[in-house]
């Protein structure tokens, strides 16, 4: 699985390949559609009878290869399946995402930044809390 991050501008990108835990910044967004163009990273693609004639098994593989699959009508793309806790993990990171973008704004236009230790000591006292 590839997920791409812009860090700052659209200018500078990060792409993180999971498995690796690999790196690569890249400078302009066509590098990005090159690159992950000859890297072929696979996807899963199935007609959409694999479903009613098979669920069991269709769902099995969603839940072992843990990424998207995309079915087909027609010969054509239609819908994008997954496992309910690669899409939880997928929105989690979306969120996660958004949050850091929002930082990165604060941090870029000069906003306060807040101490680490203070930071920390307010997320054991939510789990301490949370734990009660």
């Amino acid at each position: 699985m590839v997920w791409i991050a812009f860090r700052g501008t659209c200018h500078s990108v990060v792409a993180r390949v999971t498995p690796l835990q690999e790196v690569i910044e890249f400078e302009h967004l066509d590098s990005i559609c090159t690159w992950i163009s000859l890297r072929r990273c696979p996807v899963r693609i199935k007609p959409s009878t694999a479903i009613r004639q098979d669920y069991t098994g269709f769902a099995d593989l969603c839940h072992s290869i843990d990424e998207p699959v995309v079915l087909t009508r027609n010969g054509e793309a239609d819908l994008v399946v997954m496992s309910y806790e690669a899409y939880e993990r997928a929105e989690a990171r979306v969120k996660l995402q958004a949050r850091l973008i929002t930082a990165d704004r604060q941090a870029g236009h000069g906003e306060a930044l807040l101490e680490s230790a203070s930071v920390f000591d307010r997320l054991r006292s939510r789990v301490d809390g949370a734990e009660a």
